[in-house]
């Protein structure tokens, strides 16, 4: 009879099963074998309590069955009594050590309890006595993947799935896996797989969407979307891959319109807020999100990451003092924090407190030993007070060698600072040389020298009086790398003037300005060359966030003096403000802290002829364009700010321009790779740099007559 009710039961016809068994036990209540199958059907059918009063009795009648043990652990692991399943496992593995399922539970029990290393210690114990187990294998890789070992999880999960083709669970682990090791069309095919298993899995259809946008097929991700939002109670999931479809498209504005409906469905979420928060940043609307952060920080007072937000976005818009309050305070809710400190170290040194600003990296440091933005404002200190021995020192404890590549420039750029002010010239320029070949930039564009028959030719023709754009610029900004084209910019901003420096960026505008092509305008500019000119200008000008009353200056990274004649015909008598430093300044300045446009040096011999020929093209515009211009150097703006400003001032038609918080941010002590070196310094590396200077000789008397122009 009990040979016939388990060939039921193997069959899958369990109550008929459970008959079968009741009848036998009727005659024979104490047969641990029935007690022991009554049990397994019972949790079959659902009856966990008697369940486990039935795996009990058969234990306490043959407590040298390990089979027994694990169904009984078995029924406890269902009733999630961690501790009683545990023990009985662990006496199952005890009468026999080849019960691979009593390992394989015993590692799902670590890991819901926390304990990784034992949940392996368990998987492996598993693979060991029973190598092809697909929940063994599972389970051990999705372990692997929780870890970020996808390399390794790939190689388990591979084998499940082959052994266990047709479980939904096993191919999204898997596909899971690949989504982690980078393998998005692998990945993809594995999720498909699973959906169709299970085609209603909102978790599995989210990693797919992944899969898709990390291949940049969009369309497929956004076909992935429309299943998602067919699924019931989905609307938040909805919105969040929405907003990740926007972000990875580059469409700032569609992530905001994403983040902002998923507030609504999680209005007490501070992720999402801060989520919100970050694409606002991204699409340029700064002041909303300070706003809107201001805002929230009024209930949420201690929420250390809107503290350290707004501090980032008034630091980000040149507000340093404003940011330093909020960054004192999320230093006081978390004073170990080393990331914090240096944050408002940075703050108080850019507003000029450079003895608190050194105080507080030192806590950092102690906090964290050789944090790379502690350690450097400690070398910028260094610098600051003239210890060139320490600023070495210092700067020598960072490991260049394993620092992301921009923070590499910045490390290089700093030893070179170190060895400037120690007086070893040549050390400087090793290392500003190894700077600049850190950088990945591209080089600068091809500007040809004009002969004296072209520089004159740019006088040709006279403004348009009425401009054929409706926002034309109410000036253009001009100079060429390292020369103080960065503290005009400054001035101009802190009185209400948006310099627009997008050009400087891989993602800028598009126009007649950045293409250069100067070449087409050499014999004059046509009413059809104005015109579509003017149309590119107005179409790249009006993608930027841009209020409608706002002050434009236009700061063009490179000029060519042929480009003279589109400006008179397309934008009218637009002034021009030129930066003229002296050639070998700004060539050393370009070597030793970069070009905001990011060009590398490949070396000043190179670099010279180029900056020589960039010079020429200001100096030709200022001699022969006929537009209204002012040229500036550093020297003077450094020592009469003021008077820059009346002149800059009397050029725009305005009143002086008084320079503020962003101009005394760009004068800085000579000792940040944000600084320039004073006018001369030159003179330090007239030898080691004679050739590369020589390329200049011929312009030392133009540049005077353009300034004094």
């Amino acid at each position: 009879m009990l040979e016939e009710a388990y060939e039921l039961h193997k069959n899958g016809r369990l109550a008929e099963a459970e008959a079968r068994y009741r009848e036998w036990l009727g005659f024979n209540p104490e047969d641990p074998d029935g007690l022991h199958l009554l049990a397994v059907v019972r949790r079959q059918r659902g009856a966990i309590g008697e369940a486990l009063q039935l795996a009990r009795e058969a234990v306490a009648l043959r407590p040298d069955r390990a089979s027994f043990y694990v169904t009984l652990a078995g029924i406890e692991f269902h009733a999630r009594q961690w501790a009683a399943a545990r023990a009985d496992f662990e006496t199952a593995l005890r009468l026999d050590p080849n019960q691979t399922s009593a390992y394989s539970a015993l590692a799902h029990i670590a890991r819901i309890q926390g304990d990784d290393a034992r949940a392996e210690e368990n998987f492996k114990r598993a693979l060991l006595t029973e190598r092809d187990r697909a929940d063994v294998l599972i389970g051990y890789g999705n372990l692997m993947s929780d870890r970020g070992d996808f390399a390794n999880a790939v190689q388990y999960l591979a084998r499940a799935a082959k052994l266990d083709p047709d479980n939904s669970a096993t191919q999204a682990s898997f596909g899971r896996a690949l989504l982690g090791n980078g393998q998005w069309a692998f990945a993809e095919q594995a999720l498909e797989n699973a959906l169709r298993l299970r085609p209603d899995s909102p978790g599995t259809l989210r990693m797919l969407l992944r899969a898709q946008r990390e291949r940049g097929d969009f369309a497929a991700a956004k076909h992935s979307l429309e299943r998602l939002a067919a699924l019931p109670d989905q609307a938040a999931a909805v919105a969040e891959e929405r907003a990740e479809i926007a972000r990875a498209q580059g469409d700032a504005e569609g992530a905001i319109d994403a983040y902002a409906t998923l507030r609504t469905l999680r209005p007490g979420d501070r992720e999402v807020f801060h989520l919100w928060i970050a694409a606002l940043r991204t699409g340029g609307r700064l002041e909303p999100a300070v706003a809107a952060l201001r805002e929230h920080l009024e209930s949420h007072a201690d929420d250390v990451q809107a503290l350290r937000g707004l501090a980032g976005l008034l630091m980000q818009s040149g507000r340093e003092a404003e940011a330093v309050p909020l960054l004192r305070r999320s230093v006081e809710l978390e004073p170990g924090n080393a990331d914090a400190l240096a944050t408002l170290a940075v703050a108080l040194e850019v507003t000029g407190n450079f003895g608190e600003a050194e105080a507080i990296a030192e806590r950092a440091v102690a906090c964290a030993p050789r944090h790379p933005a502690a350690t450097g404002l400690l070398v910028n200190a260094a610098l600051l007070r003239g210890d060139a021995a320490a600023a070495s020192r210092l700067v020598e404890q960072i490991d260049v060698t394993r620092q992301p590549p921009l923070q590499r420039v910045a490390w290089l750029g700093l030893r070179g600072c170190a060895a400037h002010l120690g007086g070893d010239w040549s050390g400087a320029l090793t290392h500003w040389r190894a700077a600049q070949a850190a950088r990945s930039a591209g080089r600068p564009p091809l500007l040809r020298s004009l002969s004296r028959e072209a520089a004159a030719a740019t006088a040709g023709g006279e403004p348009v009086p009425v401009p054929l754009v409706d926002r034309a610029p109410l000036a253009l900004l001009l100079g060429t790398p390292g020369s103080c084209a960065d503290l005009i910019a400054a001035l101009l901003t802190d009185n209400g003037y948006i310099v627009l420096a997008d050009r400087f960026r891989g993602d800028g505008r598009n126009d007649g300005f950045s293409k250069l092509e100067a070449e087409r305008y050499a014999g004059g500019v046509s009413e059809t060359d104005a015109k579509l000119f003017a149309r590119q200008y107005e179409r790249a000008l009006g993608r930027l966030p841009l209020a409608g009353d706002a002050r434009i200056v236009d700061w063009i990274p490179t000029w060519d003096a042929r480009m003279a004649l589109a400006v008179k015909a397309v934008f009218g008598a637009t002034p021009l403000i030129l930066a003229t430093d002296d050639p070998r300044d700004a060539l050393l300045n370009w070597l030793a802290f970069g070009a905001r446009a990011g060009w590398p040096i490949p070396d000043p011999e190179t670099a010279a002829p180029w900056l020589a020929s960039a010079l020429q093209h200001l100096i030709a515009t200022a001699q022969h364009s006929g537009l209204p211009l002012r040229a500036f150097n550093s020297s003077e703006l450094l020592s009469d700010p003021e008077g820059c400003g009346r002149r800059l001032g009397a050029l725009l038609a305005t009143g002086p321009l008084l320079p503020g918080a962003r101009f005394a941010a760009e004068v800085r002590p000579t000792r940040t790779l944000a600084a320039r070196f004073p006018s001369g310094t030159w003179r330090d590396y007239a030898e080691p740099l004679a050739p590369a200077f020589a390329a200049f000789d011929a312009l030392a008397r133009d540049v005077r007559g353009a300034e004094a122009g």
